[in-house]
């Protein structure tokens, strides 16, 4: 399947998974998976990632995922990501800050070709904070970002322009 097409040089990853409550009830349960991981690659593909480590931890009663932590590195920078989602509001909210090779991690999750054209001359410095809004996620039939990435918190993607006040998408 899907991960049997990455290879991982080296140590193993780890995932430990942890269960509280009765698992019948979801609401009653709260649960937390930590993974850890040294180098993965895709097989036949140059890039690779040298560690990532994350925390995402559900709360049956809140109704809330959280993810407390999850940091990449690859040769050229670090990727940190912080996000949750709550039934309520069903989006999911994010801060990201990046460094890595982004046309290469893209590239890692889909076989659409059009990213392997992207070519960035230097890597770009990536701060955003938005949200993801999960109930317009799929009626879109091409991809599109239903959410929003408000101008004050999108510090800079460094190619000599200035973002826009806001995206909205």
């Amino acid at each position: 399947a899907y991960l049997d097409t990455f290879e991982f040089p080296g140590q193993k990853p780890t995932l430990d998974v942890e269960f509280r409550g009765d698992l019948r009830d979801i609401a009653t349960t709260t649960a937390t998976a930590k993974l850890l991981t040294a180098k993965v690659r895709k097989i036949g593909e140059p890039y690779e990632i040298h560690s990532v480590l994350g925390e995402v931890e559900f709360d049956g009663r809140s109704n809330r995922v959280e993810l407390k932590e999850f940091e990449m590195t690859d040769d050229r920078g670090t990727l940190v990501l912080d996000a949750d989602w709550n039934q309520e509001l069903n989006r999911i909210n994010f801060k990201i800050d990046s460094s890595v090779d982004l046309a290469n991690l893209i590239a890692l999750y889909t076989t659409d070709n059009r990213l392997r054209e992207i070519v960035f001359y230097s890597t770009p410095n990536i701060s955003a904070e938005g949200f993801l809004d999960l109930e317009e996620l799929g009626k879109f039939k091409d991809f599109q970002f239903p959410g929003e990435v408000p101008g004050k918190r999108c510090i800079s993607v460094i190619y000599g322009w200035i973002t826009k006040p806001a995206w909205r998408f």
